[in-house]
């Protein structure tokens, strides 16, 4: 398996929650749903957790106006 499809899954499912609007996701789910993957992430060794936001970084160019999220992504979400 190729961890960097992973990230990107991961990075995709994240951009959904943040940023689907309310009248097709409720907010709390949505808010829940990123606490729970953020405790999860939050339970990789330190050295996953390098290659998350390294891959996040590297794949951010790829998610135009959403860039800067998805470099901020780590951070976000505890991991760095």
């Amino acid at each position: 398996m190729n961890g960097k499809h992973m990230i990107k899954a991961i990075v995709d499912i994240a951009i959904f929650l943040e940023f689907t609007g309310e009248e097709s996701l409720d907010p709390d789910s949505a808010l829940n749903a990123m606490e729970r993957l953020s405790a999860e992430l939050q339970c990789m060794s330190a050295e996953d957790r390098q290659i998350f936001s390294e891959q996040c970084r590297a794949l951010s160019g790829a998610y135009g106006d959403k860039e800067g999220f998805v470099i901020g992504l780590s951070e976000a979400l505890g991991i760095e």
